[in-house]
Protein backbone atom coordinates (compact mmCIF):
# COMPACT_ATOMS: atom_id res chain seq x y z
CA UNK A 1 0.00 0.00 0.00
CA UNK A 2 1.38 3.38 -0.85
CA UNK A 3 3.35 5.00 1.91
CA UNK A 4 3.22 8.73 2.10
CA UNK A 5 5.26 11.21 3.83
CA UNK A 6 3.35 14.63 4.32
CA UNK A 7 3.84 18.21 5.00
CA UNK A 8 1.49 21.44 4.95
CA UNK A 9 4.18 24.23 5.94
CA UNK A 10 1.91 27.75 6.68
CA UNK A 11 3.52 30.81 8.46
CA UNK A 12 2.51 29.74 12.24
CA UNK A 13 2.40 26.07 12.16
CA UNK A 14 4.11 23.00 9.70
CA UNK A 15 2.23 19.74 10.44
CA UNK A 16 3.63 16.66 9.25
CA UNK A 17 2.33 12.92 8.97
CA UNK A 18 3.08 9.55 7.53
CA UNK A 19 -0.19 8.10 6.26
CA UNK A 20 -0.41 4.70 4.65
CA UNK A 21 -3.77 3.33 3.28
CA UNK A 22 -5.48 6.12 3.83
CA UNK A 23 -4.74 6.37 7.66
CA UNK A 24 -2.66 8.41 9.85
CA UNK A 25 0.27 6.45 11.47
CA UNK A 26 1.66 9.28 12.98
CA UNK A 27 1.72 13.42 13.13
CA UNK A 28 3.30 15.88 14.61
CA UNK A 29 2.21 19.54 14.60
CA UNK A 30 5.67 21.96 14.82
CA UNK A 31 6.00 26.09 14.84
CA UNK A 32 6.98 27.90 11.74
CA UNK A 33 9.62 30.06 10.85
CA UNK A 34 10.60 33.73 9.11
CA UNK A 35 14.04 32.91 9.54
CA UNK A 36 15.07 32.26 6.14
CA UNK A 37 14.33 29.00 3.92
CA UNK A 38 17.56 27.20 5.02
CA UNK A 39 15.81 27.39 8.38
CA UNK A 40 12.57 26.19 7.04
CA UNK A 41 14.30 23.34 5.28
CA UNK A 42 15.82 22.12 8.76
CA UNK A 43 12.74 22.36 10.44
CA UNK A 44 10.96 19.98 7.67
CA UNK A 45 13.88 17.76 7.98
CA UNK A 46 13.83 17.60 11.25
CA UNK A 47 10.22 16.77 11.89
CA UNK A 48 10.37 14.18 8.91
CA UNK A 49 12.87 12.04 11.36
CA UNK A 50 10.27 12.69 14.18
CA UNK A 51 7.18 11.47 12.33
CA UNK A 52 8.77 8.71 10.58
CA UNK A 53 10.34 7.32 13.73
CA UNK A 54 7.14 7.45 15.48
CA UNK A 55 5.78 5.70 12.52
CA UNK A 56 8.47 2.94 12.25
CA UNK A 57 9.28 3.87 8.92
CA UNK A 58 12.64 4.31 7.66
CA UNK A 59 11.74 4.87 4.08
CA UNK A 60 8.66 6.40 2.25
CA UNK A 61 7.51 6.07 -1.75
CA UNK A 62 7.03 9.67 -1.55
CA UNK A 63 7.65 12.90 0.24
CA UNK A 64 4.65 16.11 -0.52
CA UNK A 65 4.97 19.03 0.50
CA UNK A 66 2.87 21.66 0.35
CA UNK A 67 4.19 25.65 0.48
CA UNK A 68 2.11 28.77 1.00
CA UNK A 69 2.98 31.09 -2.48
CA UNK A 70 2.83 30.11 -6.05
CA UNK A 71 5.21 27.87 -7.66
CA UNK A 72 6.52 27.63 -10.71
CA UNK A 73 8.21 24.31 -11.48
CA UNK A 74 10.66 23.82 -8.41
CA UNK A 75 10.85 27.87 -8.11
CA UNK A 76 8.66 29.67 -4.54
CA UNK A 77 7.72 32.92 -6.71
CA UNK A 78 7.22 34.25 -3.08
CA UNK A 79 5.54 33.49 0.51
CA UNK A 80 4.36 36.14 2.50
CA UNK A 81 3.55 33.43 5.28
CA UNK A 82 6.98 32.50 5.54
CA UNK A 83 8.63 36.33 4.99
CA UNK A 84 9.84 35.30 1.50
CA UNK A 85 9.31 38.23 -0.68
CA UNK A 86 11.31 37.11 -3.84
CA UNK A 87 12.15 34.16 -5.61
CA UNK A 88 13.97 31.39 -4.43
CA UNK A 89 14.79 27.70 -5.70
CA UNK A 90 13.24 24.52 -3.79
CA UNK A 91 16.41 22.81 -4.69
CA UNK A 92 17.75 22.68 -1.41
CA UNK A 93 14.50 21.33 0.28
CA UNK A 94 14.29 18.54 -2.74
CA UNK A 95 17.47 17.37 -1.77
CA UNK A 96 16.91 16.86 1.92
CA UNK A 97 15.12 13.82 1.31
CA UNK A 98 16.64 10.53 -0.34
CA UNK A 99 13.39 9.84 -1.77
CA UNK A 100 11.17 11.67 -4.51
CA UNK A 101 10.15 15.02 -3.51
CA UNK A 102 6.67 16.62 -4.61
CA UNK A 103 6.52 20.51 -3.92
CA UNK A 104 2.90 22.03 -4.43
CA UNK A 105 1.29 25.66 -3.29
CA UNK A 106 -0.68 24.35 -0.36
CA UNK A 107 -3.66 25.60 -0.68
CA UNK A 108 -3.76 23.73 -4.12
CA UNK A 109 -3.33 20.23 -1.94
CA UNK A 110 -5.99 21.16 0.51
CA UNK A 111 -8.44 21.86 -2.81
CA UNK A 112 -7.65 18.02 -3.60
CA UNK A 113 -8.63 16.69 0.29
CA UNK A 114 -12.09 18.55 -0.09
CA UNK A 115 -12.47 17.07 -3.43
CA UNK A 116 -11.61 13.60 -2.37
CA UNK A 117 -12.78 13.64 1.46
CA UNK A 118 -14.53 16.82 2.20
CA UNK A 119 -17.80 19.24 1.03
CA UNK A 120 -16.32 19.03 -2.34
CA UNK A 121 -16.79 15.55 -3.06
CA UNK A 122 -19.30 14.84 -5.63
CA UNK A 123 -19.40 18.72 -7.03
CA UNK A 124 -18.68 20.30 -10.27
CA UNK A 125 -17.12 23.47 -8.84
CA UNK A 126 -16.26 25.03 -5.69
CA UNK A 127 -13.78 27.75 -4.33
CA UNK A 128 -12.23 27.07 -1.45
CA UNK A 129 -11.18 29.89 0.76
CA UNK A 130 -8.44 30.09 3.22
CA UNK A 131 -8.22 32.90 5.71
CA UNK A 132 -5.18 32.48 8.16
CA UNK A 133 -1.74 34.08 8.68
CA UNK A 134 -1.76 34.34 5.04
CA UNK A 135 -5.00 33.77 2.77
CA UNK A 136 -6.10 32.66 -0.91
CA UNK A 137 -8.22 30.62 -2.89
CA UNK A 138 -8.03 27.22 -5.28
CA UNK A 139 -10.99 26.39 -7.60
CA UNK A 140 -12.53 22.79 -9.34
CA UNK A 141 -14.14 23.44 -11.82
CA UNK A 142 -16.71 20.81 -14.09
CA UNK A 143 -15.10 18.46 -10.94
CA UNK A 144 -11.43 19.74 -12.42
CA UNK A 145 -8.59 21.33 -10.08
CA UNK A 146 -7.52 24.13 -11.75
CA UNK A 147 -4.11 23.95 -11.54
CA UNK A 148 -0.97 26.89 -12.31
CA UNK A 149 -0.10 29.62 -10.46
CA UNK A 150 -4.19 31.37 -10.03
CA UNK A 151 -5.69 31.61 -7.05
CA UNK A 152 -3.96 34.09 -5.19
CA UNK A 153 -7.67 35.79 -4.44
CA UNK A 154 -5.55 37.65 -1.49
CA UNK A 155 -3.45 40.13 -3.66
CA UNK A 156 -6.68 41.53 -5.12
CA UNK A 157 -6.85 45.32 -4.81
CA UNK A 158 -10.21 45.64 -2.65
CA UNK A 159 -10.02 49.35 -1.48
CA UNK A 160 -7.77 52.05 -2.64
CA UNK A 161 -8.57 55.19 -0.34
CA UNK A 162 -5.05 56.75 0.71
CA UNK A 163 -4.91 55.30 3.25
CA UNK A 164 -5.54 51.49 3.01
CA UNK A 165 -3.09 49.09 4.84
CA UNK A 166 -0.42 47.56 2.95
CA UNK A 167 0.82 43.44 3.02
CA UNK A 168 3.98 41.85 3.19
CA UNK A 169 4.54 42.54 -0.49
CA UNK A 170 3.77 46.08 0.09
CA UNK A 171 0.04 45.32 -2.20
CA UNK A 172 -1.78 48.84 -0.89
CA UNK A 173 -5.51 47.80 -0.20
CA UNK A 174 -5.45 43.99 -0.91
CA UNK A 175 -7.37 41.58 0.36
CA UNK A 176 -4.63 40.21 2.28
CA UNK A 177 -4.52 43.40 3.67
CA UNK A 178 -7.31 43.18 5.61
CA UNK A 179 -8.82 40.00 6.26
CA UNK A 180 -5.60 37.79 6.71
CA UNK A 181 -3.75 37.24 10.54
CA UNK A 182 -0.42 38.82 9.25
CA UNK A 183 -2.49 41.39 7.32
CA UNK A 184 -5.29 42.17 10.84
CA UNK A 185 -1.83 42.25 12.91
CA UNK A 186 -0.21 44.69 10.58
CA UNK A 187 -3.33 46.78 11.16
CA UNK A 188 -2.82 47.02 14.62
CA UNK A 189 0.18 48.87 15.00
CA UNK A 190 -1.23 51.71 13.66
CA UNK A 191 -4.55 51.75 15.40
CA UNK A 192 -3.23 50.58 18.61
CA UNK A 193 0.29 52.14 18.19
CA UNK A 194 1.99 48.28 18.99
CA UNK A 195 1.92 44.96 17.25
CA UNK A 196 -1.32 42.36 19.10
CA UNK A 197 -1.99 39.23 17.99
CA UNK A 198 -4.95 38.44 15.65
CA UNK A 199 -6.36 36.58 18.31
CA UNK A 200 -6.13 39.20 20.52
CA UNK A 201 -8.14 41.41 18.57
CA UNK A 202 -10.83 38.94 18.28
CA UNK A 203 -10.92 38.48 21.98
CA UNK A 204 -11.34 42.28 22.47
CA UNK A 205 -13.62 42.88 19.85
CA UNK A 206 -16.06 40.13 21.41
CA UNK A 207 -15.64 42.12 24.70
CA UNK A 208 -16.75 45.33 23.05
CA UNK A 209 -13.64 47.39 22.11
CA UNK A 210 -14.20 49.93 19.54
CA UNK A 211 -11.02 49.75 18.31
CA UNK A 212 -10.44 45.87 17.37
CA UNK A 213 -14.71 45.38 16.55
CA UNK A 214 -13.51 48.61 13.72
CA UNK A 215 -10.86 46.12 12.54
CA UNK A 216 -13.35 42.75 12.54
CA UNK A 217 -16.07 45.02 10.80
CA UNK A 218 -13.62 46.42 8.05
CA UNK A 219 -12.54 42.57 7.70
CA UNK A 220 -16.14 41.44 6.93
CA UNK A 221 -17.13 44.09 4.92
CA UNK A 222 -13.85 43.45 2.66
CA UNK A 223 -14.60 39.87 2.72
CA UNK A 224 -18.05 40.53 1.26
CA UNK A 225 -16.59 42.26 -1.27
CA UNK A 226 -13.45 39.78 -2.51
CA UNK A 227 -16.28 36.60 -2.07
CA UNK A 228 -18.66 38.91 -4.49
CA UNK A 229 -15.61 39.04 -7.12
CA UNK A 230 -14.73 35.75 -6.81
CA UNK A 231 -18.30 34.90 -7.91
CA UNK A 232 -18.21 36.86 -10.40
CA UNK A 233 -14.94 35.20 -12.24
CA UNK A 234 -16.54 31.81 -11.23
CA UNK A 235 -20.03 31.20 -10.31
CA UNK A 236 -19.57 27.93 -8.04
CA UNK A 237 -21.83 25.76 -6.24
CA UNK A 238 -20.26 26.39 -3.04
CA UNK A 239 -17.98 28.01 -1.16
CA UNK A 240 -15.08 26.06 1.47
CA UNK A 241 -14.05 28.27 4.36
CA UNK A 242 -10.20 26.80 6.12
CA UNK A 243 -7.96 28.44 8.04
CA UNK A 244 -7.30 29.06 11.58
CA UNK A 245 -9.05 32.75 11.24
CA UNK A 246 -11.64 31.59 8.59
CA UNK A 247 -12.98 28.27 11.15
CA UNK A 248 -12.48 29.89 14.33
CA UNK A 249 -13.95 32.94 13.74
CA UNK A 250 -16.50 31.99 10.93
CA UNK A 251 -19.41 33.53 12.54
CA UNK A 252 -17.92 36.92 12.43
CA UNK A 253 -15.93 37.43 9.62
CA UNK A 254 -17.64 35.80 6.78
CA UNK A 255 -20.00 37.66 5.58
CA UNK A 256 -23.91 36.80 4.82
CA UNK A 257 -25.50 36.23 1.60
CA UNK A 258 -27.46 39.71 1.67
CA UNK A 259 -23.87 41.61 2.45
CA UNK A 260 -22.36 39.47 -0.77
CA UNK A 261 -25.36 40.17 -3.04
CA UNK A 262 -23.94 43.73 -4.15
CA UNK A 263 -21.00 42.92 -4.96
CA UNK A 264 -21.90 39.93 -7.59
CA UNK A 265 -24.16 39.44 -10.62
CA UNK A 266 -24.76 35.79 -9.59
CA UNK A 267 -26.06 33.95 -6.99
CA UNK A 268 -24.80 33.36 -3.71
CA UNK A 269 -24.35 29.75 -3.24
CA UNK A 270 -23.52 27.89 0.17
CA UNK A 271 -20.82 29.07 2.42
CA UNK A 272 -19.32 26.12 4.73
CA UNK A 273 -16.10 25.99 7.16
CA UNK A 274 -14.48 22.58 6.03
CA UNK A 275 -15.48 19.25 8.19
CA UNK A 276 -11.54 18.92 7.77
CA UNK A 277 -10.11 20.16 10.27
CA UNK A 278 -6.07 21.40 10.34
CA UNK A 279 -6.10 18.04 8.53
CA UNK A 280 -7.22 19.40 5.19
CA UNK A 281 -3.26 20.02 3.70
CA UNK A 282 -1.85 16.51 4.84
CA UNK A 283 -4.81 14.71 3.19
CA UNK A 284 -4.49 16.60 0.09
CA UNK A 285 -0.73 15.55 0.34
CA UNK A 286 -1.57 12.37 0.55
CA UNK A 287 -4.35 12.29 -2.37
CA UNK A 288 -1.63 14.22 -4.47
CA UNK A 289 0.77 11.51 -4.57
CA UNK A 290 -2.12 8.77 -4.86
CA UNK A 291 -3.73 10.67 -7.85
CA UNK A 292 -0.48 11.20 -9.65
CA UNK A 293 0.89 7.72 -9.45
CA UNK A 294 -2.56 6.61 -11.06
CA UNK A 295 -2.02 8.97 -14.08
CA UNK A 296 1.63 6.98 -14.20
Amino acid sequence: MPLIECFDVGGTSIRGAIIENEKILAKKIIPSTQAGFPSLVLLIKNLSTEIRGAAKKTSVECTVIGLPGPIQGNILLNSGPLGILSSISLESLIRAFPNPVKIENDLKLAVKAEFFLGYGKGLDSFYLLAISTGMGAGLVWNKTLVEGTMGEFGHMILDTYSGAPACVLDHKGCWFSFSSGKGIQMQTEKVFNHLISPEEVFALAKKGDDKARSIVAKSRAVNARGIGTMLNVFAVDKIIIMGSIGVSQFSEIIPSADEIKPFTLHPVPPIVATQLGDNGGLWGAYYSSISASKKE
